[in-house]
Formats: structure tokens, sequence, C-alpha cells
């Protein structure tokens, strides 16, 4: 089988699903120490995941000239992946350790010099949009497009996510279950696993999706695609 970026990442997102489970479920006094903190193996390599995909975005609007509308869209990913990489690490907070003061101090319901834990308005909602959008052009629309032969959503071929990315996307999806299976409430069925937050993952794989979308798009684009 051939290794392409596409199926590294999704092997590596599942490694790091696995291992998360696992170790949350065998040794929950080591996950708490040093797995589930901010300054966590979860929360470390979602920075990462960040980081390389913001490096690659701002990489490919220095090295190649794109039209208009390719441009337009590269600038919007990267000032959307500054925001949310300033705002998991609480913009320095997490690394350099100061304390939240004045407006933060008195609206942040976890004391971070952060925005989306001020209001569900810049967390739940747009999150909820974007997964949405993810599992929509991310699962739906490839699968369509190779099963009918048609295009599911009327966009830019260069803008759609492809085919080959529809397993990772599966992996955010799945992240997502146990929170919305417990929300159900069912009697004797609970995905809680003691300690391990579903939602760090599900955003750690979203993050490794969002590297994997920006490599199959200077793909696309470097073969006029």
């Amino acid at each position: 089988m051939k290794c392409t970026v596409a199926l590294s990442l999704f092997l590596l997102g599942l490694l790091a699903m696995v291992t998360d489970i696992s170790v949350a479920l065998c040794c929950p006094d080591t996950y708490q120490l040093y797995m589930a903190s901010e300054l966590g193996v979860v929360e470390n390599l979602q920075v990462l995941a960040l980081a390389c995909a913001l490096l690659l975005n701002l990489w490919l609007l220095a090295t190649q000239k794109y039209p208009m509308p390719v441009k337009a869209w590269l600038v919007v990913f990267a000032l959307g992946l500054v925001f949310v990489l300033g705002e998991e690490i609480s913009w320095g907070q997490h690394y350099l350790g100061w304390e939240a003061e004045g407006w933060f101090a008195a609206r942040n319901d976890q004391s971070e010099t952060n925005l989306h834990n001020t209001s569900s308005w810049l967390d739940q909602k747009p999150r909820a949009l974007l997964l949405i959008s993810l599992y929509l052009g991310g699962i739906l629309a490839p699968l369509w497009e190779a099963k009918r032969g048609v295009r599911l959503l009327n966009l830019p071929q260069w803008f759609m996510p492809v085919l080959a990315n529809v397993p990772l996307a599966v992996l955010v999806f799945l992240a997502g279950v146990p929170k919305y299976v417990n929300k159900l409430g069912m009697e004797g069925v609970s995905l809680d696993i003691h300690g391990l937050r579903f939602s760090e993952m599900q955003e750690l794989l979203l993050y490794l999706y969002f590297v994997a979308y920006l490599v199959e798009l200077a793909k696309g684009l470097k073969t006029g695609k």
C-alpha cells in the first residue's frame, strides 16, 4: 500500500485516538498527569498540528501566485488558524503561566486569557458549524461524487476536500459519538471514561485534518485540479 500523506495522517490520528483511550482506561493516574492537563500530551499535539497547518498555509501564500479567490481563501484559512492556535494556548498563558486579569478574570469560566471560554458563540456554536461543514464537505460530498460521478456541492474543485481524506474525517466524527450518545441519557448506556474528554481528542483529529486538507489543496492547485 502506498504511504501517502493522507494515509500517514489518518494512521497518526488513529494511533493518537487508540493511545488516548487505552491510557485513560488502563492508567487513569498517568493519564491525568501526562495526557489530560493543559500542558499534557493531547494539548501539545493540538498545538503542534495547528502550527504545522499554519506554516504550510503561510508557505503556500509566500511561494506561489494564485488567482484572487484562492489567495483570499488561503488568507481566511491562515487567519482562522492563527486565532485557533492563539486560543488553544490562551495566547501564551499556558506556557508563560500568567494569571487571567480584568475582563478575562470576570468573564472566562476557566480563568484563562482566551475568548472561547467566555461565550458559547465563540466556542460550541462555531465548533458545531465547523464539524457540520466537515461531515458534509469532507465525508458525504467526496463519497457521493465517487459513487454517483456527480458533485454534491457546486463549489470550486480546488476548494473541496478529497476522497483520500475521508477516513480521517470519519475519525473526527467517531471521536464525537460518545459525547452525543451520553447526551441521550439512555438507561444503562454510557460511553464515559473517567478523566477523558473526547472533545479534546476530536479537536486534535480536526487539526490533523486541517493539515491533510492543505496538503491536498496544494497538490490540487499544483496540478490545476
